[in-house]
């Protein structure tokens, strides 16, 4: 544990009534801490508003991250999500990218589209998993990015919480894969070449995937809290910064830095002194920024449809299972746009299909469960995963069975 860590748990162990002494060195009280990252999320929210009046965010990459911002903005403070428009196909990720990119691409919108709520087509479902099994390739001569695996295992992670869709063998030799990675330090580099060193952002995604890199995090914190590309030995940045308190969310120290990071108008700087002449060049800075401090976790939690968002709101994919918890039967709602079939099924927290039902139609639909498996017996109580497959793609919902 670090020096100054030790210090402040030793003066807030003593009590002398430095509470109300709110310095770097010693950190805020809690309460304070909790309104000023309170605060600093609504501001943010308000600025990244802003960012899409005025044509900053839009394009695909700034929409991905800036969704999964106003997702975890919501998650909260309540703050509704204003409507964005999501790539929900392969068209929509450029063709002209490096191969590594499109794989990042791909995992990034799977990751935005299940934030938010939306279904999720199964040709990106498709391509993540074609291009993931080109990555471990031994005979693959793409250039080997880490990211392209993180990102990859992040995605995996989210397709097997919000629509349970389970692919262990690949994702387990992309841990394998990660972990071969790994440099002596603790660290992971941004691609692997046997001599590359380690970079901070890569080994909070790291860690987020599940690897143990939490010591090299730690060891390489600035003194002023804060978090460089390259470790210790580079200046912090708030970029950084906010990889790392996803990683690490009880950080207060890299919390405090990136608190300090935040300029009236609500957007995030890249360090406290930064002076950049443009507020539009924060944007993905200050998306980060809300995914961090929010604590929401990465990936992101699916949105909560059903608390805080307008009905509007991305209505004609919205899947609806009320009530959650339920004991005799809880009643699936959703809308189709224009006719067509669906399939609605129940699966169980090891990916087995318990339950299943079909039928086509027009707008609202309706089916209710009433906790059976397929034979007609009752299910025992917990949890269990209530997907929905139509032409618009997967989407999924939790309910929680207690009999």
């Amino acid at each position: 544990m670090k020096r100054r860590t030790l210090l402040r748990m030793g003066i807030g162990t003593i009590g002398f009534g430095l509470l109300g002494w709110q310095t770097r060195f010693f950190g805020q009280p809690a309460s304070a801490t909790v309104m000023s990252t309170n605060s600093a999320i609504e501001n943010a929210y308000q600025w990244l508003l802003s960012q899409i009046d005025n044509e900053q965010i839009g394009g695909p990459i700034t929409t991905d991250w800036a969704v999964q911002a106003f997702v975890a903005a919501h998650a909260v403070r309540d703050l509704p999500p204003p409507e964005l428009n999501i790539c929900d196909t392969t068209d929509c990720l450029d063709p002209n990218f490096p191969d590594y990119r499109l794989v990042k691409s791909c995992a990034r919108t799977i990751l935005t589209r299940l934030a938010r709520g939306l279904p999720v087509n199964q040709a990106l479902i498709d391509l993540l998993q074609t291009e993931l099994q080109a990555e471990l390739d031994p005979e693959h001569s793409r250039y080997p990015r880490v990211a392209t695996k993180t990102f990859g295992v992040l995605a995996l992670l989210a397709l097997e919480r919000d629509l349970g869709i389970m692919l262990p063998q690949l994702k387990a030799d992309l841990l394998a894969v990660l972990a071969a990675f790994q440099n002596t330090d603790g660290g992971w580099p941004l691609a692997y070449d046997g001599s590359a060193s380690s970079v901070s952002d890569i080994t909070a995604e790291a860690v987020l995937c599940g690897l143990p890199g939490e010591a090299y995090l730690l060891n390489h914190q600035n003194p002023d809290g804060g978090m460089g590309y390259g470790g210790s030995l580079t200046l912090s940045t708030a970029d950084s910064t906010a990889w790392m308190l996803l990683a690490l969310p009880e950080n207060d120290e890299a919390r405090n830095f990136l608190l300090d990071c935040q300029d009236p108008p609500g957007y995030f700087k890249r360090s406290p002194t930064d002076d950049w002449p443009t507020q539009e060049a924060h944007w993905l800075t200050t998306a980060y920024a809300v995914l961090a401090l929010s604590g929401v976790g990465y990936p992101v939690p699916q949105l909560d449809e059903s608390s805080g968002v307008p009905e509007s709101s991305a209505r004609d994919f919205t899947l609806r299972c009320q009530p959650s918890p339920f004991r005799s039967a809880t009643t699936i709602s959703f809308d189709l746009p224009s006719f067509g079939s669906f399939q609605l099924g129940a699966y169980n927290v090891s990916g087995r299909q318990v339950w299943r039902t079909e039928g086509s139609g027009e707008g609202r639909q309706t089916v209710t469960w009433d906790g059976r498996d397929h034979t007609g017996a009752r299910l025992s109580r917990g949890c269990y995963l209530i997907r929905l497959s139509t032409k618009a793609g997967l989407h999924g919902r939790k309910v929680l069975y207690l009999q």
